[in-house]
C-alpha cells in the first residue's frame, strides 16, 4: 500500500482523534510506502504532529509480512474513497482480523454488515469514528 490522497488515510486519523476525544485509546497504525506521494504524506505527518498524536499514529513503512503485523491489531480500518478489492482487507480478514469500511469497490462483497465486519456509512471522519466506536 502507499500512504496517499485516493486512500484517504488523513481521514482515519481525524476518525482516530475524535475517538480519543471520547475517551478511547486507540492508535493508528499506518503501512505501506511514504515517497510516491510526498506533499500527502507531508500533510498527513504535519497534521499528526499539529493535533499531538505522535504517540498514537505510527508510520511502519513498507512491510514485507503484514500477516504478522495483523495478528496484533483489532481492526482494521479502511478510510479509502475508491478501492476495488483492498488486497489489505483480504489480508486483515485471513488474520481473523475485523475489517471497518465505507461501500467502496468490492468492500460490501466481502463484509456482510455486523457480521464479518461494519460497513460505515461514509468516509468522512466522523462516519469512520461512529463505526469505530460501533465495533468498540
Amino acid at each position: 500500500g502507499t500512504l496517499q490522497p485516493r486512500k484517504n488515510q488523513l481521514a482515519a486519523i481525524k476518525a482516530a482523534l475524535l475517538l480519543r476525544k471520547a475517551g478511547k485509546d486507540v492508535t493508528v497504525h499506518l503501512i505501506g510506502y511514504h515517497d510516491l506521494h510526498t506533499e500527502y504524506a507531508k500533510a498527513v505527518r504535519d497534521y499528526v504532529a499539529e493535533q499531538g498524536l505522535e504517540n498514537h499514529v505510527v508510520f511502519h513503512g513498507f512491510v514485507s509480512r503484514p500477516e504478522h503485523f495483523y495478528r496484533n491489531c483489532d481492526v482494521l480500518l479502511i478510510s479509502a474513497l475508491d478501492e476495488s478489492m483492498p488486497q489489505t482487507m483480504l489480508q486483515a480478514m485471513a488474520s481473523g482480523v475485523a475489517v471497518i469500511s465505507p461501500s467502496v469497490g468490492g468492500v460490501s462483497e466481502l463484509i456482510k454488515h455486523r457480521y464479518s465486519g461494519l460497513i460505515a456509512r461514509g468516509n468522512s471522519p466522523e462516519e469512520l469514528a461512529n463505526a469505530v466506536k460501533e465495533f468498540l
